[in-house]
């Protein structure tokens, strides 16, 4: 009776599959290695784009959409040292951007309105930062806050952002 066991896998007259299986399978390697780097190349490539794009004028956030004023909003944070993060467009929790810098992370709440933001936009963004888990919770309107967002603001130690926060981070880019 004939030993099947690890012997005969040891043995020196077992075939050698090594090489046919580098042989078949490196070009797959190489290809999924190609698709890799191409994939971090156009990262790259996405994010040096936003920062030498020339940031908007005031008058042309107020103009923009509230999709337009998110991307707007996110190359003047990328400029500002944060690394930005979009949330989906329905079901984002009351939150339009996650940022993080220096373990820091805060969640923004962007209202472009013609209008002050009221308080609801308050109580969307601090249900945000406990649903993403931030640091901060932070509500950027060019049109400025009612007096209820305000005080709203204070109580649930969110941070407003207003039309001159905005004026100050297009003028000086970092």
């Amino acid at each position: 009776m004939e030993n099947f066991g690890i012997g005969l896998l040891l043995s020196e007259s077992a075939p050698d599959y090594s090489g046919a299986f580098l042989r078949a399978f490196f070009p797959l390697f190489l290809v999924f290695l190609c698709l890799i780097l191409m994939g971090l190349l156009w990262i790259i490539f996405k994010r040096w784009i936003r920062r030498i794009q020339p940031l908007p004028s005031l008058g042309q956030i107020e103009q923009m959409s509230g999709e337009e004023f998110e991307r707007a909003l996110r190359q003047i944070l990328e400029r500002e040292g944060w690394a930005v993060e979009l949330t989906p467009r329905s079901n984002d929790f009351g939150a339009d951007l996650v940022i993080h810098r220096q373990g820091r992370r805060v969640v923004v709440q962007a209202k472009r309105w013609r209008r002050p933001a009221g308080i609801k936009s308050v109580q969307e963004a601090a249900g945000a930062r406990d649903r993403y888990r931030a640091d901060e919770a932070w509500v950027v309107s060019p049109s400025g806050f009612t007096r209820s967002a305000v005080e709203q603001a204070r109580a649930s130690r969110v941070r407003l952002k207003d039309g001159d926060w905005l004026l100050a981070n297009l003028k000086v880019p970092k």
